[in-house]
């Protein structure tokens, strides 16, 4: 995550927890959480290329490409983050 989205984050959370309207009035984390959830922020999916011969198929979507060489940090479909296995890595 950038710097420029951390401070965002930071500057959403300081106007959230109002207790005369808060959803959550016992758990301010759940109240802030919500929040940045309602706010767009989401964990970023993490997947690896399952790989058949010259074909790589994206574990979260299904996703398919024939790869030459390339192997793509993110899937270009869903943008799942992806791992490398060591054996696959140039």
């Amino acid at each position: 995550m950038s710097k420029e989205q951390i401070e965002e984050m930071a500057k959403l959370l300081e106007s959230t927890c109002d207790k005369t309207e808060c959803n959550h009035p016992r758990n301010c984390d759940l109240c802030q959480a919500t929040y940045l959830y309602n706010a767009g922020y989401r964990k970023q999916s993490e997947g690896e290329w399952k790989k058949e011969n010259n074909k790589r198929t994206c574990s979260i979507c299904k996703y398919e490409y024939f790869a030459n060489n390339t192997l793509f940090n993110y899937c270009p479909n869903c943008g799942t983050k992806m791992t490398r296995k060591e054996n696959e890595r140039k």
